[in-house]
């Protein structure tokens, strides 16, 4: 339950400056899109850097339930922090120099902590699911319902007449998020926030006949490694003469050797699988290619929205944001499994890149020339570009998680059991990192510099590059269909 209601109130929470930060920006430090493309460039890098280092502390220490209360602390300070300068009107407008190395800080502070949130809660919930044996999707799905919700009150909010533009929402974030610590932080069921781990020798014996152990925690390697060396080890011989230190020193030696071990019987089997299935490559390229179409449209959709509609931006963007979330992401995550097994991945993939392509293109060329509400329609979009293509990039790490599996029991190895869980956690973070790190980067730039020359430029090239890349993969997946079929027909002998 707890995680509903942090999936909920955490994203509800974050809708009511993360997707304005552009507008922000440009309003009180007088930014550009190039300016801020660059930043966003390198604020994925640094999350990518500092989610593995807090992490493996959490693994470490058992420390998850703290590390998160810690982190959704220093979101709220990060991103709350930018309430503060538009009360200081005229100091802003002489010193927006200040004000963008201040807004730079807190976007490093509040967007780092934001996705060290977002790995250990994944983390936490997927724990969860496991112990109670239900869809980690029950929980998931409850951030787009709060991301909607709450935008229809971030647009309630900022139409309070007295306060700064944009501090409504920052001040409503501060709220909401606030709430969200203080439940984690009190909630009855403490087990909640407890990693599952590899039984230990001691404990394993009350299990009962036939029971599974439970799947330790799938970012943590460093576990994996200690726990199978702490299984794997006997107990020292009472009569051993040699002392505590060296004891000691011997683990930390054989830890060591293990950890190294794992490593390189990880490169060795992920060369193998992309040896094996070169299709590898190519999805890596397609969700790098959709992380920069959608770092295109999160950081700079609502000011060109804000250009577009003028004094009805705050009623449009409010009604913007309950349809992205509830009317498209929603409802294709709720449909993925059924749109996945009619069509495949790869299919499936070709109607994202095609929605991406008609949403930038309808951006171009007719949301400027008509009534601005039907952007509402366009909108809707958002399901098969984004959340379709989320649950593809998931649903595909699991199938080459599958084959490094039938890659491991071919080979000599032995047990690999936690090699295998250690590898399938990589699949997932080279596929996210390919989406979140060098495509959301890419994006920003690319988008930057292209908004300042002009914004109608800028979703023309991603508008046509998107269905460029579609018709690409639709093209591929074609000649493997045919070519497939053709290998399957019987050699006709007879003459």
């Amino acid at each position: 339950m707890i995680f509903k209601i942090h999936y909920g109130l955490w994203y509800g929470g974050l809708v009511g400056i993360i997707p304005f930060m552009f507008n922000y920006a440009a309003e009180y430090a007088g930014a550009t899109a190039t300016q801020h493309g660059l930043l966003y460039t390198l604020l994925p890098f640094i999350a990518l850097l500092a989610k593995p280092v807090v992490c493996s502390i959490a693994d470490r220490y058992a420390a998850h339930h703290h590390c998160l209360l810690m982190f959704i602390g220093l979101t709220i300070i990060g991103f709350g922090s930018l309430a503060i300068y538009p009360f200081f009107g005229d100091w802003t407008k002489q010193h927006q120099n200040i004000v963008w190395i201040l807004y730079c800080l807190a976007a490093f502070l509040g967007n780092t902590s934001m996705c060290v949130v977002n790995s250990i809660g994944d983390s936490l919930a997927i724990n969860s699911c496991q112990r109670k044996e239900i869809s980690y999707g029950e929980y998931r799905l409850w951030g787009p319902v709060g991301f909607g919700i709450f935008g229809a009150i971030w647009g309630i909010a900022n139409e309070i007449p007295f306060l700064p533009k944009y501090t409504p929402g920052i001040l409503t974030m501060v709220a909401i998020l606030t709430i969200n610590n203080l439940l984690i932080a009190f909630w009855y069921d403490k087990e909640e926030f407890k990693v599952l781990s590899i039984l230990s020798p001691e404990n394993a014996h009350n299990q009962p006949p036939g029971s599974a152990i439970p799947a330790p925690n799938y970012g943590s390697t460093n576990q994996l490694a200690l726990a199978s060396h702490h299984l794997d080890t006997p107990t020292d011989d009472p009569g051993e003469k040699s002392s505590s230190r060296e004891k000691v020193q011997e683990r930390d030696n054989e830890h060591s050797t293990l950890n190294e071990s794992r490593k390189i019987e990880r490169l060795t089997l992920l060369a193998r699988l992309i040896r094996q299935d070169k299709t590898v490559l190519i999805y890596i390229f397609i969700f790098t290619f959709c992380g920069i179409m959608t770092g295109i449209h999160w950081q700079f959709f609502f000011k060109y929205l804000e250009k577009i509609s003028q004094d009805k931006f705050f009623l449009i963007a409010t009604l913007a944001l309950p349809v992205q979330a509830l009317g498209g992401e929603l409802v294709f995550f709720m449909l993925s499994g059924k749109i996945l097994m009619l069509l495949g991945a790869s299919m499936t993939l070709v109607v994202c890149l095609l929605s991406f392509a008609a949403r930038y293109l309808l951006y171009a060329y007719l949301v400027p020339h008509v009534n601005i509400y039907w952007v509402l329609l366009v909108e809707l979009l958002q399901g098969p570009a984004f959340g379709l293509m989320y649950c593809v990039l998931t649903h595909q790490a699991n199938v080459y998680s599958e084959k490094i599996d039938e890659i491991v029991a071919q080979s000599s190895r032995g047990n690999c059991t936690k090699l295998k869980k250690s590898l399938h956690a990589t699949l997932q973070g080279i596929l996210g990192a390919s989406f979140e790190g060098l495509g959301l980067g890419l994006g920003a730039i690319i988008g930057g510099s292209t908004y300042d020359a002009d914004p109608i430029l800028m979703w023309q090239i991603a508008g046509y590059s998107a269905l460029c890349v579609g018709l690409f993969c639709l093209a591929g997946s074609f000649l493997s269909s045919l070519m497939n079929s053709t290998k399957r027909q019987p050699v006709n002998l007879a003459n």
